[in-house]
């Protein structure tokens, strides 16, 4: 909803609405997108004044997770999935472009799971799917864009397809 504090996050509960977040400046304002649930915990994209959009979590506080990207905004959507109680989501660095991240909720438990297309390049990473209790993507490490998956929340991807002689796992 958009008033005098701008876009926020907002709880229902029953039939009472109540706003949660407050966050606006003459830069930003919170505009939340991308929400998901994942492990009781609503996570989403937010923005506030110096850092950007940057990953959020609501767990009946709203606070900003970490600033991913501390040059400028942290390049999150397009993935965003719970697999296992953990939030999988893209999102990018300069140094390293977009690629796969992981989120407990916790700054310290925000991390980049893999660099698949090393360097600054990003790896183009999309179309998670979980089938049974794995976790597919497609991404691109630099020799084209094939199916990757994960076993584990705590596990390092791997390629479920692999052009002949081509490319490496994470």
């Amino acid at each position: 909803t958009a008033d005098s504090k701008g876009r926020q996050l907002w709880r229902v509960s029953g039939s009472s609405v109540e706003r949660v977040t407050s966050i606006v400046s003459d830069e930003a304002e919170l505009d939340p997108r991308h929400l998901i649930v994942s492990d009781n915990k609503l996570f989403f994209v937010g923005e506030e004044h110096p850092y950007g959009r940057e990953l959020w979590v609501y767990d009946g506080t709203a606070r900003m997770v970490k600033d991913i990207n501390t040059s400028g905004h942290g390049n999150l959507g397009g993935f965003f999935t719970d697999y296992k109680g953990r939030l999988f989501f893209s999102a990018g660095t300069s140094s390293t472009g977009v690629e796969l991240w992981i989120s407990d909720g916790t700054s310290d438990g925000t991390k980049q799971v893999c660099d698949i297309w090393p360097g600054n390049i990003s790896s183009g990473i999309v179309s998670p799917v979980i089938i049974g209790d794995t976790l597919y993507f497609t991404a691109n490490d630099g020799t084209g864009t094939e199916i990757w998956r994960l076993i584990s929340s705590d596990g390092q991807p791997v390629k479920f397809t692999d052009k002949p002689g081509m490319g490496a796992d994470c």
